[in-house]
């Protein structure tokens, strides 16, 4: 999990511009790519990036992967456009030197690596703020709904097929972590209390929703007037419920 950074204000503020500002409208993704096919692709450019890196030994760093790739835009020493994600490189063996864990951000497209940027710093360096905050709302799936489509021969799997709460607004697929956030309907209160796509909401009330699968619809969709909420990070969200 990328690890939380407090910063100024103005400069917080001047880097979630900047990430707003990545995308270009007229930029035409390649397709899709398969997720696992994405970290092959990845991994050996991002071990030779290493050395430049001031990491040395590139056959004692482990390449994680938190996170997958959504449709975006990395501006730093350049202009790149594709499939981004943001991962973490870290020592297998503990050995002296600068750093032992040290975040990345990597952009592939149509099997490309378009550029990998790798921290210089274990604390506030732009790679390690930017990743911070599109973990934290949720720009990033969890890795876990990475993983490859069911099989065509058993099409329904359970823990992937998205549950709608109607009184909320809401609607939401079960993963291991909890309810990850499909979508919020206009106008909702799930919309009015600030739930987006790509969140992951935890905890209903005091309640884990962690292994529950489907179970999960069930607990939002309680008859209780008003449901306090949290979120992988840590966001407290309450909504009310329109019963």
């Amino acid at each position: 999990m990328m690890r939380r950074l407090v910063l100024v204000g103005t400069t917080l503020t001047a880097l979630t511009l900047n990430a707003a500002a990545f995308a270009r409208d007229d930029y035409v993704y390649g397709p899709v790519p398969d997720w696992e096919r994405y970290k092959a692709v990845a991994e050996p450019v991002i071990r030779a990036k290493l050395p430049a890196a001031k990491l040395v030994d590139p056959g004692n760093w482990s390449v994680h992967w938190p996170n997958g790739y959504a449709k975006l835009g990395w501006r730093h020493k350049g202009r790149y456009q594709g499939y981004s994600t943001c991962g973490y490189v870290q020592q297998i063996v503990p050995s002296e030197g600068r750093y032992r864990h040290v975040n990345f951000v990597i952009v592939i497209d149509r099997d490309q690596v378009q550029t990998v940027d790798i921290s210089s710093h274990e604390s506030n360096s732009l790679v390690n703020v930017m990743c911070d905050d599109l973990v934290s709302r949720g720009v990033l799936p969890p890795e876990s709904l990475m993983s490859k489509p069911a099989d065509p021969a058993n099409p329904v799997d359970p823990v992937q097929t998205p549950g709608t709460i109607a009184s909320l607004g809401l609607t939401i697929r079960s993963m291991p972590e909890g309810a990850y956030v499909v979508a919020a309907s206009p106008g909702s209160s799930a919309e009015r209390a600030g739930l987006k796509p790509g969140m992951v909401v935890a905890w209903v009330n005091g309640i884990p929703l962690a292994g529950l699968g489907d179970a999960m619809t069930a607990v939002l969709g309680a008859d209780i007037p008003l449901l306090s909420l949290e979120t992988v990070t840590g966001q407290r969200i309450n909504v009310r419920n329109v019963l």
